[in-house]
């Protein structure tokens, strides 16, 4: 209940600060494995991740900034999952263009299993939930091009790894790690 209300709160701000900074519609996709960029971990099997969300910039020169996102994932093993993220983070941008940012945030993502799933009591196995719901910590590395205007409106091409930790996903593995890469478009309309 506390992460919804958080999400909630979140959403309120947004309208608030809207009136003085620039709001942008985030949308992106790429790919998403369980791994950890260490020697010797491999990174392999990785599934679509598609995310939908928005930007607010929170002062005049749009370096500061909260990103809530909504995420599909498809995963033939774990099985599909939605998430909800909210990611703050610093874009500066350096020689006129080039928008460099980091960022670090919180969520919850659901996963639906895709087989029936069993569980454990000590003495016997039980039929368990067909979901698992698990708290996500997104810490997102991103390269950007800030400037092409057009008469629609300003778009921001980018790309992005995200490294995250899911905690409550087993007792054996907390945090679970994951990679993500993301190709995305954020838009702002024109303001009249």
């Amino acid at each position: 209940m506390k992460y919804y209300l958080l999400f909630y709160l979140s959403i309120g701000l947004i309208p608030s600060l809207s009136a003085q900074n620039q709001t942008l519609v985030d949308v992106s996709a790429g790919v998403q494995a369980f791994h950890v960029p260490l020697k010797g971990f491999s990174y392999n099997n990785p599934q679509p991740v598609v995310m939908a969300g928005v930007h607010q910039s929170f002062n005049t020169r749009q370096t500061l900034g909260l990103t809530l996102r909504i995420g599909y994932a498809r995963h033939k093993y774990q099985g599909d999952a939605l998430s909800l993220q909210a990611i703050f983070q610093y874009t500066p941008v350096v020689a006129n263009h080039l928008e460099l940012g980091i960022g670090i945030g919180g969520g919850y993502r659901c996963w639906f299993h895709p087989s029936r799933s069993l569980q454990w009591t000590g003495s016997e196995w039980k039929n368990s939930r067909a979901y698992k719901g698990v708290i996500q910590v997104p810490l997102q590395l991103s390269m950007g091009y800030r400037g092409i205007s057009t008469l629609q409106g300003e778009f921001r091409p980018y790309i992005a790894y995200q490294l995250g930790a899911h905690f409550g996903y087993t007792p054996d593995l907390t945090p679970m790690p994951t990679s993500t890469f993301l190709v995305g478009l954020k838009y702002a309309p024109k303001q009249h």
